[in-house]
């Protein structure tokens, strides 16, 4: 059992373990390099309107998880049944996939092409799984595959899609083979079960969730403002945290849930050769927020953009999974941009990036630019992990050297290299908690 334990990071993966360890009785302290804790799942606001960091949710596949949630948010969490969208320049389709609503919505020169397409993967299976192009045109025909799914996922991870792993598909796929798509013609029980649609939501936005968490968790916990700029080991174990200022603190059992490049950098001496964290690559998240003197926009909870002249890949309408998120009659959009540090995007004068997606959703048709009323700009640092075929090496060293340290666990979406979902980080939280403990 360990003694106490130093978690290296505040976002919900952190904050997670933190709750579980004071659960057990464990002593621990949060640090984190930011001022507030919550990572990339917060809630900004502007006057009245509130918004999340993110299109998130919680999902309800994990009864205990789901449980502590809402013994963490009593009254608060809401189930909320709401489908997404697929927003193409050929029409505009339900997702989860619906095989009867691209038979109504899809051109059709455009529909007879693309069935031509998925009557040979059905009937052949072609393609392999060796890359994200070769599965998604394997399992739904080249044509489909690009529309609602290629586009998509490069804009996402601004790779090409035969340079992507098939593991980032996870969940995201699920449901969504073509013969569930085909069970959508029968009376009942038609519709597949998928990430999206029905989930869960804390009234008043997802920060209510890692704020509750913090609260668990004891404020005098969390070391805000204090980044850990050095891990020293020696003989399997960490010994110390080097914060920033010089400071070193002894500790017994480390949570990481820091990005694993970065981590991997910090630890003194190395494990790694530098090639390996080079290959751990994390994609950045810019994140617009437009308020809207207009009641509604969205029919929808959320809505993807896989066409390559629209700079944002997502839009939600934060009303649409809470009432109170925005005043009276008003109502907000918000849109993600995933980009790379280098990229222009990251770098362009706020009011310029605003104007560029208010131009967008003009071509769109959506709303009209008399009716902002102002706008918001958000950078989120280490959004996703890029999860390339070439990553895998990286991330199999990586592994094999840090299971030589006794001491050390890895946590959360950044730490453990994974993409994954809220609900997972607090599942992770319990497991480790669990494991510290024994």
């Amino acid at each position: 059992m360990a003694s106490h334990v130093t978690i290296l990071g505040a976002g919900p993966a952190g904050l997670a373990i933190g709750h579980y360890a004071k659960a057990a009785g464990l002593p621990f302290v949060i640090y984190e390099r930011a001022g507030r804790w919550g990572g990339n799942c917060v809630t900004f606001e502007w006057n009245g309107f509130r918004y999340d960091s993110g299109a998130h949710r919680i999902h309800g596949g994990d009864g205990e998880t789901l449980a502590v949630v809402s013994s963490l948010l009593p009254g608060a969490l809401r189930s909320i049944s709401s489908p997404s969208f697929i927003q193409t320049g050929h029409g505009r389709y339900i997702f989860p996939l619906e095989l009867r609503n691209i038979l109504t919505t899809m051109p059709a020169r455009r529909l007879a092409a693309g069935l031509k397409d998925l009557a040979w993967s059905l009937l052949t299976q072609s393609g392999c799984d060796g890359n994200f192009e070769e599965l998604a045109v394997g399992r739904y025909g080249s044509l489909f595959a690009r529309e609602f799914l290629l586009n998509y996922t490069e804009k996402l991870w601004g790779r090409p899609c035969r340079q992507l792993d098939t593991s980032l598909a996870g969940k995201r796929l699920a449901g969504l083979h073509p013969f569930d798509m085909l069970k959508t013609f029968l009376p009942a029980g038609g519709r597949v079960r998928h990430m999206e649609g029905a989930f869960f939501y804390p009234e008043g936005g997802i920060g209510r969730l890692t704020d509750a968490l913090a609260a668990s968790c004891g404020h005098a916990n969390i070391r805000l403002g204090q980044p850990v700029t050095r891990i020293v080991h020696d003989a399997g174990k960490i010994r110390a945290v080097g914060l920033d200022g010089g400071e070193r603190v002894e500790v017994d059992a480390v949570v990481s849930t820091l990005p694993l490049d970065r981590f991997l950098r910090m630890l003194d001496p190395p494990v790694v050769p530098d090639r390996v964290p080079e290959g751990l690559r994390f994609r950045n998240l810019v994140l617009v927020a437009l308020f809207l003197d207009r009641g509604s926009v969205l029919p929808a909870a959320s809505a993807y953009f896989p066409m390559t002249d629209i700079p944002f890949t997502r839009a939600y309408e934060p009303r649409n999974r809470c009432g109170s998120m925005s005043p009276p009659g008003k109502t907000s959009l918000v849109v993600e941009i995933p980009c790379n540090r280098t990229d222009p995007v990251w770098q362009r004068p706020d009011p310029e990036v605003a104007q560029r997606v208010v131009d967008a959703f003009g071509r769109l048709d959506w709303f009209r630019g008399s009716e902002v009323l102002n706008f918001s700009v958000q950078r989120m640092e280490d959004a996703y992990p890029v999860l390339t075929i070439d990553c895998r090496r990286s991330l199999a060293e990586a592994e094999r050297a840090l299971r030589g340290i006794a001491n050390l666990k890895l946590a959360g979406r950044n730490g453990r290299f994974s993409y994954s979902w809220i609900h997972n980080q607090v599942a992770w939280g319990r497991t480790i908690a669990r494991e510290l403990g024994a």
